[in-house]
């Protein structure tokens, strides 16, 4: 009889064990998916960085551009302004 009771008390430990075995495979296979998920967010979050960085210095170049072409017009202007200054203007005779 004690053979027996130890018998089915060793049986319902390895079923128990069995369970919770089971039961951590299983939490670890979501905790992987969830570091697959979050590594794939991340490299996603990654790339759009760099998308980012380039579009920050093409607009930092077209600033430049822009800023280049705008003194180029004042500078323009300003010569335009000097020389209608210092040419004589002609009161028309008639």
């Amino acid at each position: 009889m004690a053979v027996v009771v130890v018998f089915v008390v060793v049986v319902v430990v390895v079923f128990v064990v069995v369970v919770v075995v089971q039961e951590i495979e299983m939490m670890l296979d979501e905790e992987r998916r969830a570091a697959d998920d979050a590594q794939h967010a991340a490299v996603i979050i990654e790339r759009k960085k760099v998308a980012v960085q380039a579009e920050l210095e093409d607009v930092r170049a077209l600033l430049d551009t822009v800023r280049i072409h705008f003194s180029l017009t004042i500078t323009i202007v300003k010569g335009m302004s000097n020389d209608r200054q210092s040419r004589p203007t002609f009161v028309g005779v008639g």
